[in-house]
């Protein structure tokens, strides 16, 4: 797998991908903040191409599975730290929530997390879920990523 094909004109925060095990670790803390302790997570190469197609389509959970499975197009792992705040916050929304379509997943995601959901523009469409927080200070992975890039 690649680290992600980007979209010409999308506002990527960097061309250099951030490391996989940085951004496990950040959807770590907050999953374990909204009491979602155990999960998998992958980096989904089918997603890959869906974000070639549709820009805006970084994330997929399977909130019913026990443990919840998370899977992100590569291509997340180049964005800004807003960003990924955003999706991370909205894709939890969605395992509080299975039932909720995406406004609802926003809302249970911004209620659990006490972290506001609003949406970057610059994106297409209804824009791409941005979010405020401070950096968190992370711990240690303690899950086994797979389908790491290859970089």
């Amino acid at each position: 797998m690649t680290s992600g094909r980007l979209v010409a004109g999308m506002p990527y925060a960097s061309l250099t991908p951030m490391p996989f095990d940085r951004f496990a670790r950040e959807l770590a803390e907050y999953a374990g903040r909204a009491g979602i302790e155990t999960f998998e997570l992958e980096l989904y190469p089918e997603l890959e191409e869906e974000h070639v197609r549709n820009p805006r389509r970084f994330a997929q959970v399977t909130p019913r599975r026990q443990p919840p499975r998370f899977e992100f197009a590569p291509q997340v792992l180049h964005l800004g730290w807003p960003n990924r705040l955003g999706l991370i916050v909205h894709e939890i929304g969605h395992v509080l929530a299975p039932e909720a379509d995406e406004d609802g997943a926003d809302r249970a995601g911004s209620t659990a997390l006490q972290i506001p959901i609003t949406y970057d523009m610059r994106w297409p469409g209804k824009g791409l879920q941005i979010a405020f927080a401070p950096y968190p200070v992370l711990r240690p992975a303690t899950i086994e990523p797979r389908n790491l890039p290859r970089i």
